[in-house]
């Protein structure tokens, strides 16, 4: 099939079928593009030139780049059913569409070859487009600028030959090339179509869409930095280069600019051989990504005195060039990293050190607490959560404090405290974490010396059964399985305010016990009835039955597969731990979770609400008004909660009985907010206790419950807590 090509001169704007053959005379880099659906996609474009000397733009898209990267400058192609449209800036274009078709034939010599002229930078004098080869030597990262409608993102890249140096700035999407084309300091690299300017009285390259950036091997001179020794600096120095060994590595701290944006700041501490000091690296310096022991170069910073810490600080700028790990020489490669003082101290040896000792320690996660809140004596709020970490060693409990509470990490992950000091603590010797302190994920090798989760476990906690608990046992875990969960109840704590507990019924195949859950672990953990739970490291006490109380180092985590399925469903544990008792057998002592049956012989609530304090949930009484006798006040909008009180009878014994909340709706058979409502139409708080009465007086009901001495009955009496079934 002949193709008719056309000369460029006779290109139509909205054909959709041109063909045409050129020489590529210059060519694009490959940018890559997101649209506004989400579809991410490239482009690249080159101009070629027919044999009448006109030239035109040919844009490619994403499926046409296998075209595209067989493509050099001087080719003779053809370019085989393109459209033809106005570019972004008005000018005639080609562009590729689905079966375009580019391919290479031979050069007759019939146009032109274009000749690439590269202009050493002293000869960059003019505002115009030059051909150059240089040496990077400085690459920053880029570098952000908050405008009000839009974000701006700018890399000022240091160049130089044998004639001098000059700057060639990419903005934008243009900075992505950077890490497309691998670029890193050191590197020599060919510009094509680069546009000149001047810029606050200095010249500088540009990068439009005609250029084209190529790393090569390229003949440019070596580039000897001048070097300054950490002990040589001084306050007030400016465009210092300082090699060294990075010793430590802070965590990076945010704070809000005033334009209200988020900025980030890290510190990090640079060793030679004949001193230290802190860098502060800020915003997008801040997260490049450094390590520990690396080594590190840092050009075109200055040296400030640090009036709070009272020492020396390096500063570099937005322009200055950190590079990790850069290539010295093997002198001085092997010079910096002699420096490192740099061991894994195994968890065992920390109990034979002092305190305050920098230590870095690599563990495997037993457990993550959940934050706590706590107030110091002068009022000062904080927030901590402890974190149970081993080793082939041994087994430490480190707390979190307030700005380290965010982890990254998960129970099972090797991580790394680096920089970290030994400290006393009430239950012995541990690590804290100050400024210079930070928790990271442990390397692979690292990771691979530590033995497993499951090893681990079962080394650090005794896996128990219910039966073999005892008071104050420690590092313990046990598998259980949720039996019944209570309605939250509030209490007054000694220091005032309000405070919250939630009992938990749990079982395994040899007994019963609480689970007490205090304050803010009532909403840390969520439990519902027959979930199979591993609770690690409470506090174990026992009055009627042992009770597992939570504390920071305690947590509860589902049971694993293997653990859950040994364990049997709440039904069948019911019958095995559950006590059932007469209730003439309940009338001498306080027991706990039993089970008891009977028919509700009389009914003696006076109301099936009961008004309480909105701030501290106390029952109020009614004087001319509600009033709370703790908060003292009088309380204009009372909340309230549901409450019934019976007679039961089991035929040779009667017992008073009080539901509250939960068991009271299951009682009663309809919801508080149900219950509301109906009084709120009928503005009869009685209007239901022909309902009530008909639901109960008569009927056997079951119910595990308390028995509890009250000292306004002046006598024992149940509290129920769950209802199993009214007959």
């Amino acid at each position: 099939m002949v193709v008719d090509m056309k000369m460029i001169n006779e290109v139509e704007v909205g054909s959709k079928t041109v063909s045409v053959k050129g020489r590529v005379i210059s060519m694009s880099n490959i940018s890559e593009f997101t649209s506004k659906s989400g579809y991410r996609g490239k482009r690249a474009s080159c101009n070629i030139k027919d044999g009448n000397g006109d030239t035109i733009k040919v844009t490619f898209w994403t499926s046409h780049m296998k075209y595209f990267t067989k493509l050099s400058e001087n080719d003779v192609v053809e370019m085989i059913n393109l459209e033809a449209k106005m570019g972004y800036h008005g000018d005639l274009e080609l562009q590729l569409k689905g079966n375009s078709k580019v391919k290479k034939v031979a050069d007759d010599g019939s146009i032109e070859k274009v000749e690439i002229q590269i202009t050493p930078i002293d000869k960059i004098v003019d505002e115009q487009c030059y051909n150059m080869i240089g040496r990077i030597i400085k690459l920053p990262t880029a570098n952000v600028i908050k405008q009000p409608n839009r974000t701006l993102r700018v890399v000022n890249i240091t160049l130089m030959d044998a004639t001098g140096t000059i700057d060639l700035v990419l903005w934008n999407g243009d900075t992505a090339l950077v890490d497309q084309l691998e670029l890193k300091q050191g590197d020599t690299v060919k510009l094509l179509n680069t546009r000149a300017s001047y810029y606050n009285d200095h010249m500088q390259l540009n990068k439009s869409f005609e250029t084209r950036i190529i790393k090569g091997d390229f003949d440019v001179p070596e580039y000897k930095q001048t070097v300054t020794a950490i002990g040589d600096l001084k306050d007030g120095l400016e465009n210092v280069t300082v090699h060294g060994l990075l010793s430590k590595v802070y965590d990076i701290n945010n704070f809000q600019r005033n334009d209200g944006s988020d900025g980030f700041i890290k510190t990090i501490e640079i060793t030679d051989k004949t001193g230290k000091i802190n860098a502060t690296l800020w915003n997008k310096d801040a997260s490049i990504l450094m390590n520990k022991g690396d080594l590190i170069s840092i050009d075109d910073a200055r040296v400030e005195f640090d009036n709070y810490n009272e020492e020396l600080r390096l500063s570099p700028s937005w322009t200055s060039s950190i590079v990790i790990n850069p290539t010295f020489s093997e002198d001085e490669s092997e010079a910096l990293k002699s420096l490192l003082k740099y061991n894994i101290t195994p968890i065992s040896s920390i109990n034979e050190m002092d305190e305050d000792v920098e230590v870095d320690v690599v563990g495997r996660v037993l457990s993550i607490g959940n934050v706590r809140n706590i107030t110091s004596l002068d009022g000062t709020p904080s927030k901590f959560r402890v974190i149970d970490v081993a080793d082939n060693t041994g087994a430490l409990r480190v707390t979190l404090w307030n700005n380290k509470l965010n982890v990254d990490f998960k129970v099972g992950d090797v991580i790394k405290f680096e920089n970290a000091l030994t400290y006393i603590s009430q239950s012995g010797l541990t690590l804290k974490l100050n400024r210079a302190s930070r928790i990271i994920k442990a390397s692979e090798n690292e990771a691979k010396r530590i033995k497993s989760y499951e090893v681990l476990m079962n080394t650090r906690y005794k896996s128990c059964k219910v039966e073999d608990l005892t008071e104050n046992m420690k590092d313990i875990k046990i598998d259980l399985r949720v039996m019944d969960v209570e309605p939250v109840r509030t209490y007054t704590k000694r220091t005032g305010g309000v405070g919250y507990l939630q009992i938990i019924y749990v079982a395994d195949p040899t007994g019963l016990a609480k689970l007490m859950l205090w304050n803010e672990t009532v909403n840390d953990f969520k439990l519902t009835p027959d979930q199979a739970i591993t609770v690690i490291n409470p506090d174990i006490s026992k009055k009627d039955i042992i009770e597992l109380q939570i504390n920071p180092e305690s947590t509860i985590e589902n049971a694993s597969l293997e653990s859950g399925t040994k364990l049997p469903f709440r039904r069948a544990l019911k019958n095995s731990v559950y006590r059932t008792k007469t209730i003439g057998e309940l009338k001498d002592d306080e027991v706990t979770h039993v089970v008891v049956k009977g028919v509700v012989e009389d009914i003696t609530s006076n109301s099936l609400l009961r008004p309480i304090c909105p701030i501290c949930h106390k029952t109020l009484q009614f004087d001319n008004g509600y009033v709370c006798d703790y908060c003292g006040d009088y309380v204009d909008e009372p909340e309230h909660t549901m409450s019934l009180s019976i007679i039961l009878s089991d035929g040779d014994d009667t017992i008073k009985t009080v539901f509250f909340d939960d068991a009271a709706e299951r009682m009663v058979g309809k919801s508080l907010g149900e219950v509301l409502d109906i009084i709120d139409k009928t503005c009869d708080e009685s209007s239901l206790d022909d309902m009530v009465a008909e639901r109960l007086l008569g009927h056997e009901v079951q119910f595990i419950c308390d028995a509890y001495w009250s000292d306004f009955d002046n006598e024992i009496i149940l509290r129920a807590n769950v209802v199993d079934y009214i007959h």
